[in-house]
């Protein structure tokens, strides 16, 4: 006679994710495990020029309204800021990988290029945020 088969669950390591879903897509980008094109590219100019067009369209949209727009302004300024550190966490995070796995005869000039870039984001958005400039 023929038995149900039990689904066994996945026997992959703990640390290792499955190829896709946007789960696995924001672990991998935070963990540092994209190429550092991608990184850079992809989830850090791309995705903050989205993000903040977004914004910007958002923020549009409320002038002028009643307080009720207060709530979904709110969310999406959490939601922009989280974006943010994990856009810059993870990019530096894929330049340290980048680093360690250059070879000894050649200098990550371009790792090093896109960490003094994640510095000056960082020090005007933080003067932005603080309202220095």
């Amino acid at each position: 006679m023929n038995e149900p088969t039990v689904e066994q669950p996945d026997a992959r390591p703990e640390g290792e994710l499955r190829e896709g879903g946007v789960r696995a897509y924001v672990l991998r980008h935070w963990r540092g495990q994209n190429s550092l094109a991608y990184a850079f590219w992809v989830n850090h100019v791309a995705g903050v020029v989205l993000a903040e067009i977004l914004y910007e369209l958002l923020l549009v949209a409320t002038l002028g309204s009643t307080s009720i727009a207060i709530l979904p302004f709110a969310v999406l300024t959490v939601a922009l800021l989280s974006f943010y550190v994990w856009s810059i966490v993870g990019t530096w995070r894929t330049t340290s990988v980048s680093i360690h796995k250059a070879r000894p005869a050649r200098f990550p000039f371009w790792s090093y290029a896109v960490r003094v870039w994640l510095i000056i984001v960082v020090v005007v958005f933080t003067l932005l945020f603080l309202g220095f400039v």
